[in-house]
Parts: C-alpha cells; structure tokens; sequence
C-alpha cells in the first residue's frame, strides 16, 4: 500500500474520531461507523485479499444499515441525548488518545513487524477511540457503537496478521450480534416511551 494513501486514511480515521467524540448524537456515530469500515475495507484490501476486505465491507455496512435502520423506524423518537456539556474535554480528549495511539503504534511496531507503522496506528487508534468513548457515553446504544468502534480497530489490525475468510466471517457474526441486540434494545426503549 502506498505510504501517502495509508497516512491519509489513518489522518481521516483521526478526524473520524474527533467527530465522534464531538458530535455524540446517533447519526454522527453511526456515520463515522460507516466511515470507519469504509477505511477499514482500503487497508484490509491492501494488506489481504480483496474477497476478505468485500465480505467484510458488506458484514459492516450491514451492522450499521441495521442500526440506522432502526433508529429510523421507531416511533416515538427517542431523544439524541447528546451530552452538551464536556464537548470540549471529549475532544480533546479524543486528540490525546489519539497522539498515544501513534506513541504505542511506533512502540508496538517493533513487537510485531509484519505491520507497517501506519497499519498499526490506524487500528490503535480506533481501539482507544472506542474505549475513550465507552467511558464517555452511558446509554445502551452509544456503549454498543463504541463496542463496535473498538472492534473495528481490532478487525484492522488482526487482518493485517491473519489472513482467514474464517475469521472475518467470526467477526461479523458478533458485529451482526451487536447491532441485533442494539436493535433490540432500541425498540424496547420506545416501546416504554409510548403512552
């Protein structure tokens, strides 16, 4: 994979999670969810075999179509309840765990050399991401998004090293779990607003 190609991609998974952390509302986290995948589908293409990265865009794609799905589809909404407050600490936040994922990218990259250096980073990066996030955010659905977040960089990162139809089929199998189970919670949850 070209240098330049993957330090953009690691720069928009970067932004991506800055959005997150400033923007904590469904549809912010469920597209940078998709976005996520998307980045996740060029590296994996790069570093695997492209039936892997196709399998494993459409297993992704299809949590988050579910999830918006259903946040879509229920009546009464139920409200964002982004938390307003703190926006500034979750950013900056964001950005210094952000930093540490490039410190323990450039410490990990010589335990586990199969990697580039910018590979590692991208799925560091996201790991902390979501783990930030967990502990940010304390509704159902936002802790499964972020479940999904940290995921998706563990999916990164364990492509680059294995290379198994097997395992990205695993994989999807629990993201499509998650959004199964998120999607069960979000129903529920309306179910007990209604009157």
């Amino acid at each position: 994979m070209p240098v330049f190609l993957l330090a953009f991609l690691v720069v928009l998974l970067a932004v991506g999670c800055l959005f997150v952390a400033y923007r904590s509302d469904w549809r912010g986290m469920v597209t940078a969810l998709a976005l996520f995948y998307f980045v996740q589908f060029v590296i994996v293409l790069y570093s695997s075999s492209p039936l892997m990265a196709l399998v494993d865009l459409a297993l992704g794609w299809g949590s988050v179509g579910i999830i918006a799905f259903t946040f879509l589809n229920i009546k009464p909404r139920l409200p964002e309840q982004a938390v307003a407050g703190g926006v500034s600490f979750r950013v900056i936040s964001s950005f210094f765990f952000i930093l540490s994922g490039f410190a323990l990218s450039f410490t990990a990259s010589y335990w586990i050399t199969q990697l580039p250096f910018l590979h590692l980073a991208a799925g560091i990066i996201l790991m902390l991401a979501g783990v930030l996030n967990l502990n940010f955010y304390h509704q159902p659905w936002q802790v499964i998004l972020s479940i999904l977040i940290v995921l998706a960089g563990f999916e990164i990162i364990e492509y680059g090293l294995e290379n198994s139809l097997l395992l990205v089929l695993l994989i999807g199998l629990v993201k499509g779990s998650l959004s199964l189970a998120l999607a069960f919670i979000i129903r529920r949850e309306a179910g007990r607003m209604t009157p």
